[in-house]
């Protein structure tokens, strides 16, 4: 019977830690889950099957073919390691998709265990099945999601994509297909064969909802009273009672009678008062003498040496904004604007301080990379200040991390009235297809006068 192989339309991985970004024109696809928890990587396929087999054929089989070129966890380390097929709800793109926006999926009974001896090979999924529905319109032919182990960290399984440079590692659909003649007559029933080795048990499904409660039981009919127990011994004699509260004081008894009082002893006579004497009268003033005359004024002494400076009175925050919200930088080329502030000035010097930190993925291990980031502070969308850092190399891990930390600190004067201040940047490489993402996260801009 012959075969036919149809390349995806479109194939991209999803990850939820970048979750508003699009992977469709990478060239690889990952499952599994990553090195820190709820770190995922999903894969989308879509195939288009109109007129792929000739008319009069029917589809006998297909099966699903990927190159695995890597599995960050052995088979000793953990086993097995299967990734599930489901079914995509409603359509996508591979230029748009992004975790945020990825169609809901719905489970099939297809799966596959990846083993150490699956690197650097292709496996096969059948979903026979899943594309003869497809071919037949019995359900929308939106595609297939790939899910691996999500609940394991460390368990990523990279697969090459259409995108990949050597077309002979790029996924595709086999299809085995075939004309069916008319049915013959049912020949005799043959003997019944052996029994088969029982299959492997699948994958428990997962635990369905509780169920209501139910109804409360009618109480059950009160039993016999038990027959009275033998009294038990007498207890100890407990601890002697705490002392009572003092009785009430007794009434005061009458006061006894006053003595007799005393005899007041005489005063001292008083001495008399001496008469003041007469005050006498005020002598007249003198007459002023004459002025005399003015002295010859002497030498004007040195200048005395100049006293240190006073200290300079602090700066105020004109303007201020931080964010770690993050933004792409793509397409790498294109000139980003990051963050602005718009202030009214006095026309006095301002102090401007401002960083932004940038992040770039390597998708592939061994990979050759090299980028530029030009960073430029601009008053009203002039550049006054600039920055670059350079940096190449070959990546030794896969989806490994670049860290660039640009910052600028400028003063300027600027005439009075309302001005704005921004960062801008800009990424470039001669090598843009091996970078998984580049964006920026913490940034500021402080403005101070």
């Amino acid at each position: 019977m012959p075969f036919i192989q149809v390349s995806p339309s479109d194939d991209a991985y999803i990850s939820q830690y970048y979750s508003n970004t699009n992977f469709g024109t990478s060239i690889a696809l990952f499952t599994g889950e990553f090195l820190q928890p709820n770190d995922l990587y999903r894969s989308l396929l879509k195939f288009n099957l109109t007129g792929v087999i000739p008319p009069g054929n029917v589809i006998l089989s297909a099966a699903l073919n990927l190159f695995v070129y890597r599995k960050d966890k052995t088979d000793v380390q953990l086993s097995p390691q299967p990734v599930n097929v489901f079914t995509n709800v409603t359509n996508f793109s591979q230029n748009t998709v992004t975790w945020n926006n990825a169609p809901a999926i719905s489970p099939t009974p297809y799966s596959v265990n990846v083993t150490d001896a699956n690197v650097n090979n292709y496996i096969s999924i059948d979903i026979t099945n899943i594309v003869v529905d497809w071919f037949y319109n019995a359900i929308p032919n939106n595609g297939i999601t790939l899910v691996g182990i999500e609940n394991i960290i460390d368990t990523i399984i990279g697969y090459r994509s259409t995108e990949w440079t050597t077309p002979g590692q790029r996924p595709f659909l086999n299809i085995q297909y075939g004309i069916v003649g008319p049915t013959g007559a049912t020949g005799a029933t043959g003997a019944t064969g052996l029994q088969g080795v029982t299959g492997p048990t699948g994958i428990q499904g997962l635990t369905g909802p509780t169920g209501p409660v139910g109804a409360t039981g009618a109480t059950g009919l009160q039993g016999v009273t038990g027959p009275t127990g033998i009294q038990g011994l007498t207890g100890p004699t407990g601890p002697v009672g705490a002392t009572g509260a003092t009785g009430l004081q007794g009434i005061t008894g009458p006061t006894g009678i006053q003595g007799l009082t005393g005899p007041t002893g005489a005063d001292g006579a008083t001495g008399p008062t001496g008469i003041q004497g007469v005050t006498g009268p005020t002598g007249a003033d003198g007459a002023t003498g004459p002025t005399g005359i003015q002295g010859v004024t002497g030498p004007t002494g040195a200048t005395g040496p100049t006293g240190p400076e006073g200290p300079t009175g602090p700066l105020s925050i004109l303007a201020s904004q931080t964010t770690s919200v993050l933004q792409p930088l793509t397409p790498l080329g294109t000139p980003v604007t990051v963050l602005a502030q718009t202030l009214t000035t006095t026309g006095n010097e301002i102090k401007i301080d401002s960083m932004a930190e940038v992040n770039l993925v390597v998708t592939l291990i061994a990979t050759v990379y090299n980028y530029s980031i030009t960073y430029i502070l601009r008053a009203d969308t002039i550049p006054i200040a600039s920055v670059i850092i350079s940096n190449s190399g070959t990546s030794v891990s896969a989806l490994e991390l670049h860290n660039e930390i640009p910052n600028l600190t400028w003063t300027d004067t600027p005439t009075a009235g309302s001005h704005t201040y921004d960062i801008q940047i800009t990424v470039t490489s001669t090598t843009p297809a091996v970078f998984t993402s580049v964006d920026t996260t913490t940034r500021s801009l402080n403005i101070l006068g």
